[in-house]
């Protein structure tokens, strides 16, 4: 296959870990290997991540900025990897799993409920060691990492609509509808009954 490109998308700030990251990258064997990652995102560490990356020597990285062509940049990149400190459920793994991409991510927030490791990811420690064993990983398995897509692509579709406000919409219409059917019925003045409470 051709180089890994990885992805690396959300805001730079310091829960989402990219710092943990390019320490990860910073080792010889990331520096020597044919891999590299895009972030794309915009935040308070932007200037301090890019210095991080050329004060620790890292060449295969690049930062990308703000995009909201999200189909766009899956075209060009094999998998997803967060290095985050703290998650709730990110939109990013979502979206990466809906285009078909696999997640190298920390075992935090919601990332566990979405990825089966090994087979619809990888899932790491919020730290260097279990972050780079993840990523290694994912390296030696490259190229079984478009199969590891299409599983995670129908995963998240088992867990996510794909049209989650039709969906909520269509509950809420559901539960009035089950609301109006069981509402008691009282007795009107006139001995009739009637579902409406008499005036």
């Amino acid at each position: 296959m051709p180089e890994p490109y990885l992805l690396c998308v959300g805001r730079l700030a310091p829960y989402k870990g990219q710092d943990i990251l390019l320490r990860v990258l910073a080792r010889n064997k990331w520096k020597e290997r044919k891999l590299h990652v895009s972030f794309f995102g915009q935040g308070v560490n932007h200037e301090s991540l890019e210095f991080l990356a050329a004060r620790l020597g890292i060449e295969n990285v690049s930062f990308e900025g703000h995009t909201s062509d999200v189909i766009g940049i899956w075209k060009n990149h094999h998998a997803l990897i967060l290095g985050s400190r703290a998650e709730g459920m990110p939109l990013a793994l979502v979206e990466a799993m809906m285009c078909g991409r696999p997640g190298i991510v920390t075992n935090v927030g919601g990332n566990a409920e979405l990825i089966e490791d090994r087979v619809t990811g990888f899932l790491a420690g919020p730290v260097e060691e279990s972050l780079d064993a993840a990523l290694e990983d994912a390296w030696i398995r490259r190229h079984e990492l478009r199969e590891m897509g299409q599983l995670a692509s129908t995963r998240i579709r088992e867990l996510i609509s794909a049209n989650p406000a039709q969906e909520f919409a269509y509950r809420l219409v559901q539960i009035a509808d089950e609301l109006a059917q069981t509402r008691p019925k009282v007795r009107s003045h006139s001995g009739v009954s009637d579902s409406k409470s008499s005036t």
